[in-house]
């Protein structure tokens, strides 16, 4: 594994879907580094503040809490979001939420690529503009 792959997770409850996804990631997607899933939206809130992902893979209908309440925990996003979810009707949701992609079950190889593609993308577009930004602030500093 790469230190320069980018860490995820994988927040779903249903076991078959979290293990498809981790195999499918570990095989086909090599600027990933799986570090970690969850089962529910508690656990994927305290995954992700354990492991300060780039991206997360998140289902959407959960028991308890669903993928958008976890999402409401926190402020700013860090990480970008890929839901998977076996139903079309929350994309309009997804959309709002600001999410890298929106993938329904069952998950295709070329589909996957696609939503890690435009993460990353988003990931690489977000550092420069914070890079720009610290430059911006030394600028104004120094004058």
């Amino acid at each position: 594994m790469s230190d320069s792959a980018y860490r995820c997770v994988v927040v779903d409850d249903e076991a078959s879907s979290r293990e498809v996804l981790s195999v499918y990631l570990g095989r086909y997607c090599p600027e990933l580094q799986l570090v970690g899933t969850a089962t529910n939206a508690e656990e994927g809130i305290a995954l992700i503040g354990r492991t300060q992902p780039h991206v997360v893979f998140l289902d959407i209908e959960m028991p308890f809490k669903s993928g958008f309440d976890m999402l409401g925990a926190f402020g700013e996003r860090s990480f970008q979001v890929i839901f998977v979810t076996a139903y079309s009707d929350h994309a309009i949701n997804a959309i709002q939420v600001s999410a890298a992609d929106y993938l329904l079950k069952p998950v295709g190889i070329d589909q996957l690529h696609a939503a890690v593609s435009k993460a990353v993308t988003r990931i690489g577009e977000r550092r420069q503009v914070d890079h720009a930004r610290v430059l911006l602030d030394n600028l104004k500093n120094d004058s």
